[in-house]
């Protein structure tokens, strides 16, 4: 694992392969923590040939700003910043992206934004467009026809409601859902939203977890087999 400078503001760890099968992973954070909790990701995909990328966005870990200004635009302009710095340094240009919760969101989009092999959204959240510029917790829900954040999270929303499921529309490469069964924060319409939006997306549903599994080594072993195994086959 190399620690590397993404740009002035983002800093990553690199995870390099001995024997690397020529595909590379983007992994994205969730809001409020940092890559350094996912590097068990990292390891288990490592091992098997991954080339892998973990970026912190800004405002969060080691990069640069303030998580109560940052704004999604900023937010997906780091995620931008970590594929293309992927991009330079991997030996093929066959990048999958992962996303957990708020990183999924990006996941999403990214694919609409980057040449994606394939995506991978692990408890995804996702959000209305209004306000894409100012910072996460100023979304103005009032603005949408939704009015409250508890109302837009747990509606069945439209498949053309916002930048993540209109991208997910539209693009054709592979797509895995991870739902948690026991997840506490992402409503569970809100993850099945996400495998609405076309057919032939993937999902499973991981029985007795969380949303964070921090603590839960079982169950991070089995994040890593599902993850691992799905991009074998994608």
């Amino acid at each position: 694992m190399e620690r590397v400078q993404v740009n002035d503001e983002l800093v990553g760890y690199l995870y390099r392969p001995e024997t690397a099968n020529g595909r590379s992973v983007l992994f994205v954070h969730g809001w409020r923590t940092q890559q350094s909790k996912y590097a068990f990701l990292g390891e288990a995909l490592v091992a098997k040939g991954y080339m892998v990328l973990t970026v912190d966005l800004r405002g969060h870990g080691e990069s640069k700003g303030d998580w109560r200004v940052n704004s999604r635009k900023d937010h997906m302009e780091d995620v931008l910043a970590g594929y293309d710095y992927l991009w330079s340094v991997a030996e093929k240009n066959d990048i999958s992206v992962m996303g957990c919760s708020y990183g999924g969101y990006f996941a999403a989009i990214l694919s609409a934004e980057r040449e994606v092999r394939s995506v991978i959204l692990w408890v995804a959240a996702t959000y209305p467009d209004v306000d894409w510029e100012v910072a996460k917790p100023e979304i103005n829900y009032k603005k949408t026809e939704y009015a409250t954040e508890e109302v837009y999270r747990n509606t069945a929303l439209p498949k053309n409601e916002n930048r993540a499921f209109r991208a997910l529309v539209a693009y054709e490469g592979p797509v895995l859902v991870i739902r948690a069964e026991l997840d506490e924060y992402i409503p569970d319409e809100m993850t099945k939203g996400f495998v609405q939006c076309r057919e032939g997306i993937d999902q499973v549903m991981m029985r007795g977890a969380k949303h964070s599994l921090s603590g839960d080594e079982e169950r991070k072993e089995q994040l890593v087999e599902i993850v691992a195994g799905w991009l074998r086959r994608n």
